[in-house]
This record gives structure tokens, C-alpha cells and sequence, in this order.
């Protein structure tokens, strides 16, 4: 079941016939999981199938990015180390278009007042500078709670994908306050260097939480409500299948629509994999290697073009016209003059002497 903006798309597949039916829904959009269910009825009842015998439901939805559009997610709060919490607004530093001084950029999904720091501090090794206290965590997330009203909050602690050991600390202590609370850590989500992707990722997948989560819910408690018994996989935007759980925590991944997923590249799956579920050290040699391999393949293409003579490139760009032909012509005259003055010089006295030719000393002429 793939859910579209206006159509809910349906492929029911036989694995021992081999034999595929296709079939479409008109989407609901106050609830898209209800326009599925009844296409997914439709699609099994014309067939004689119950939803008991089946094995596998592979589902794809555009929730995540039509929650980033409609800006219809929840309120969502951000936790980070102190003297990064305009990280959000601040971005990469550059601009799209640098002679426009009046363009405006779309907003935060956390607003400042909703930003606070935690004093705390890790080295680029994972390695404390700065310990952190639970005291402070308790009071930024009561805070949050209290005069905010958060239903999700966000955790980008500085240099936190060497080392999660603060995040983690910031997590029990926000459970052991407040249970229901979502909370997303940037070492979970996308543990990667640079501050800014992974806390506006991190704050993404905050964000639709909650959202996703009642959806999943719906979705399961329906299916399992008709009898099925089955593995349901939830399609990504890196072209890959993955289970209710691993969506569960890791939301932001189904924000993409039918056609990025079914043509996504694997390489993409591969390396969003590794990122978060293998140490820095696993995947960080490969890609070394690989743009060491791109850079020697650059040094050889343009080895190749230094060697071709730059005579041969000049007339392989520009072809000879008929109008060379005059400047041919004048070089010509220009070199035969060259060659006379050789044979021939002017003594002070002005007396013409012709230098010795030795073939005609040999003649005796």
C-alpha cells in the first residue's frame, strides 16, 4: 500500500503463482490510514483473499513530509550544548542567493524560547571537558513542559556522535520525569559531525513523531483487528523496507513520496545504514577509499588532456576556414625573408658580401 496526495496505490502479489493485481484508492486526507483500509478490503475481496492469509504488508506514506508542509506536527522542544542553541537559524552560514538582502527564510520548527542549553562539553574524541548535570536537565525539561507545553523534545548535544554518553544521560533523566514524553536523540537519529544537520534532522524527527506514532498505531490496531498476523514493513526514502519498531524511533526516514523510493540508489541505503547502526570507525575507511579512487580516476582524466600537444588541440577546436589562408601566406613570406637575411648581411661599409658557399668551392666555380 503506497498513500499518494490523491490516490492510494495497491500491488497484491502471489508468491507461488507469480500473478500481480493493481489497484488504486482515492486517499482521505483527514485520515489516510481509513482511504487504505478500504482499498486494501476491495482489492482482497475481488481476489478471495482474507487478510489472515496474508504474509507480508509493505506500506508507504507521505505523512512526514505533508506534516513538514502543513506545519501540523507537534510541539516540539530543543535541549543542546550551551552556546549552540541559534544553530537552527544560523544554518551552514550561506546564502542562497547573496545580492538579495531582502530574502526571508522559512522559520524554525523550534523557536527560541522553546531552544535551551545545557551546560556540558565533549571534546571532538568523545571525551568529557565538561560534566553534566541532572539537576539542570530536570529544570530545562520541566521548563519545557510546564511553560511551554512539549509534547516532544529534541536532543543535539555538541560532538555527541564520538560519544552519546550525555545524550543518554538527558534521556533517563526526561523519562524518569515525564514517561509519555517523545524524545529524539541526535545519536540515534543521525549520529553524523556537523552540528547543524544532525539538530535540524534530530528536530525533523521530533516533530512528526507524535504524528507518525498515532498513525502506526491506527494502522496496526486495524490490521490486526481484520485477522492479520503478518510482518508490516513501512517503506523509506532510501529505497528500503523496515519494520513498525525501527520507525518507531527513526520517523523522519518515510518523508519521501512513491517514485524517490522505488528509485532511490542502494549506495544511499548503505551509507544511511552504517551511519547509524555501525561505529565511525566501520564506515569512515570505506568512504575514504572511495574518494581516493574518484580523486586518482580526476588525476588521470586530466593527465590525459595535459599530454595532447596544444597545436593538436587548438585545430581539433577550431578547424582551418578560407580565411587562414592570407596569414598562412604572410608567415610564409615572413620566413623566406628570415632565411635571405641568413644567407646575406650588410658590413659597416656598406659592401654587400655574399658568404661562401661550400658546394660551389667544391665545383671550383
Amino acid at each position: 500500500m503506497d498513500i499518494g496526495g490523491t490516490f492510494t496505490d495497491f500491488t497484491l502479489v502471489d508468491r507461488e503463482s507469480g500473478d500481480v493485481t493493481v489497484d488504486k484508492e482515492p486517499t482521505t486526507p483527514a485520515n489516510p490510514a481509513e482511504g487504505a483500509l478500504t482499498g486494501a478490503h476491495r482489492i482482497l475481496e475481488e481476489n478471495g483473499v482474507a487478510f489472515g492469509e496474508l504474509d507480508t504488508v509493505i506500506h508507504g506514506t507521505t505523512l512526514v513530509s505533508n506534516t513538514l508542509i502543513e506545519g501540523t506536527g507537534a510541539t516540539t522542544g530543543l535541549l543542546t550544548t550551551d552556546g549552540i542553541r541559534d544553530t537552527l537559524e544560523l544554518r551552514r552560514g550561506s546564502r542562497y542567493d547573496m545580492f538579495d538582502w531582502e530574502m526571508e527564510y522559512p522559520d524554525p520548527l523550534v523557536p527560541r524560547q522553546r531552544r535551551l542549553e545545557l551546560n556540558e562539553r565533549l571534546n571532538d574524541a568523545g571525551e568529557v571537558v565538561e560534566p553534566l548535570d541532572r539537576e539542570e536537565v530536570r529544570e530545562r525539561t520541566r521548563t519545557l513542559v510546564e511553560d511551554h507545553d512539549v509534547d516532544s523534545v529534541a536532543v543535539s548535544l555538541l560532538h555527541s556522535y564520538e560519544s552519546d554518553e550525555h545524550e543518554r544521560i538527558v534521556a533517563d533523566v526526561i523519562a524518569e520525569e515525564y514517561p509519555d514524553l517523545n524524545v529524539s536523540l541526535s545519536s540515534a537519529v543521525v549520529p553524523v559531525i556537523r552540528e547543524y544537520e544532525r539538530t535540524s534532522t534530530t528536530v525533523i524527527n521530533a516533530y512528526v513523531a507524535p504524528v507518525v506514532a498515532d498513525y502506526l498505531e491506527f494502522l496496526r490496531s486495524e490490521l490486526e483487528s481484520e485477522g492479520f498476523a503478518g510482518e508490516v514493513y513501512m517503506m523509506t526514502s532510501s529505497g528500503v523496507s523496515s519494520t513498525f519498531e525501527r520507525r518507531r524511533r527513526s520517523r523522519f526516514g518515510s518523508s519521501s513520496p512513491g517514485r524517490r523510493r522505488a528509485s532511490s540508489p542502494r549506495a544511499s541505503s548503505a551509507r544511511t545504514t552504517a551511519t547509524t547502526t555501525c561505529s565511525r570507525s566501520t564506515w569512515a575507511a570505506p568512504l575514504r577509499r572511495l574518494d581516493r579512487r574518484r580523486r586518482r580516476r580526476a588525476d588521470e582524466i586530466r593527465g590525459r588532456r595535459r599530454s595532447r600537444p596544444p597545436v593538436q588541440r587548438r585545430q581539433r577546436l577550431r578547424p582551418r576556414l578560407a580565411a587562414d589562408r592570407p596569414d598562412r601566406d604572410r608567415r610564409r613570406r615572413r620566413l623566406d625573408r628570415r632565411r635571405e637575411r641568413r644567407r646575406t648581411h650588410r658590413s659597416r661599409s656598406g659592401i654587400v658580401r655574399i658568404r661562401p658557399r661550400p658546394d660551389l668551392l667544391q665545383q671550383g666555380r
